[in-house]
């Protein structure tokens, strides 16, 4: 067995991290590193999928040098041996819940069982398998990893209560830590670009309503799209942008869904503008042009879809599930509809799209709220008590409660 000293000193392993980011878990590991100030105590490895090589690549990230520079490595796992015989890490944080994520967990419990490992579990699987139509082996990998790491990270109540009913027998530590956002993230854009799409929009004169969103199951996306054919019958002046991944998911024969999104875009041309994934500053120049934001997920669970609008001054109008609605007021904040009801959908559009004082209130309640509750500066020292705890096993079975 190898010999490794305690330490205070962390690695996180991602697949997501600096410029990669595909959702909200490079968001998150995004802010917790740039809001600490002990960059010399941890490290990240990125975890890259090589199609040449058809197996997982890492990239080391040294917090010491400011994640300035990343050296590149051929085989994930051995770079993970080296590190951990080499950098003295006391914790190592998970994130994500798929294969080379599991390979690296097993790697450190075979040669390295002292090291405490917490693992942030982001979704639940076998709870929205029905839902998003996750891959069998999916559960099995889920499962391995929730029985074999020290401590979990999950976002909410709902969260909590999801894992103890669907992994009755885990009686793993959990900590509840929201997810974070600042509103500056949202300040660069690109302004000839929105020159561009003001014009694409009609704008001014039109209301522009936007959805950003990962093409795939659960996602609510065909419902919007029922609802926008209702809202332009009546409405000639309100225009739609769907923006987010679609080429890359996780789920089973994601590209059937893909391909039913694309016809109903397809049959209201000249209404819906489709602009696929969004680095940071596309992100933030289509959220400066957009009047309402709809959020029409079936699951989620504390998702940036809510949060970026929140922080960028966005009225949302969003479906009613558990994770949004533990975040946010109806009629205060937001407006909710009923998730399988596209015709709901549409009179919230056409009511809200009417009505610029209302607009105006719920953009400026939720912007409130977000800035009291979900600042990175407020959220960073919550990851840094859970690693205290863990290492020194004072939070043994205990639930910390989000921020009230």
């Amino acid at each position: 067995m190898i010999e490794k000293n305690k330490s205070n000193s962390r690695l996180y392993i991602t697949v997501e991290f600096g410029k990669k980011v595909d959702g909200g878990i490079g968001r998150v590991i995004n802010g917790i590193c740039s809001h600490f100030t002990d960059k010399n105590q941890f490290d990240v490895l990125l975890l890259k999928f090589n199609l040449f090589r058809l197996d997982w690549d890492a990239v080391l990230y040294r917090g010491n040098d400011d994640f300035s520079q990343g050296k590149y490595n051929w085989n994930y796992i051995n770079c993970l041996l080296t590190l951990l015989k080499t950098g003295n890490y006391g914790l190592v944080h998970l994130f994500h819940a798929g294969i080379p994520i599991a390979n690296c967990l097993r790697v450190i419990r075979k040669h390295f069982p002292e090291t405490k490992i917490v693992y942030s579990c982001h979704s639940i699987s076998r709870y929205e398998i029905n839902i998003r139509n996750n891959y069998l082996v999916s559960l099995d990998i889920e499962k391995y990893i929730l029985e074999n790491v020290d401590h979990i990270h999950v976002l909410n109540n709902l969260s909590r209560r999801l894992l103890s009913e669907h992994y009755p027998h885990v009686n793993t530590p959990v900590t509840i830590i929201p997810n974070g956002i600042n509103s500056t993230a949202l300040e660069k854009i690109d302004m000839r670009q929105r020159e561009n799409l003001m014009k694409k929009m009609g704008k001014p004169g039109n209301v522009a309503v936007l959805c950003m969103s990962r093409w795939s199951y659960g996602k609510g996306l065909e419902c919007l799209l029922k609802a926008a054919h209702l809202v332009i019958r009546e409405r000639k002046n309100i225009r739609f942008i769907i923006a987010g991944r679609k080429l890359i998911s996780w789920e089973n024969n994601y590209f059937n869904y893909v391909r039913k999104i694309t016809k109903q875009i397809d049959s209201l041309k000249g209404y819906v503008l489709s602009l696929g994934w969004l680095d940071d500053i596309r992100r933030n120049t289509v959220i400066s042009i957009a009047d309402i934001w709809v959020m029409p997920s079936l699951v989620e669970y504390f998702p940036y879809s809510i949060l970026e609008p929140m922080a960028g001054k966005i009225p949302i109008i969003s479906s009613e599930i558990d994770a949004v609605t533990d975040i946010l007021t109806n009629n205060s904040d937001c407006l909710f509809y009923n998730p399988e009801a596209p015709v709901d959908l549409a009179g919230k559009i056409i009511s809200l799209a009417d009505d610029d004082e209302k607009r105006k209130e719920l953009s400026r309640n939720a912007y409130s709220k977000v800035n009291k509750k979900y600042k990175w500066d407020m959220i960073a020292p919550m990851y840094m008590e859970m690693y205290d705890s863990v290492v020194t096993k004072t939070l043994s079975h205990v639930y910390k409660e989000t921020i009230s």
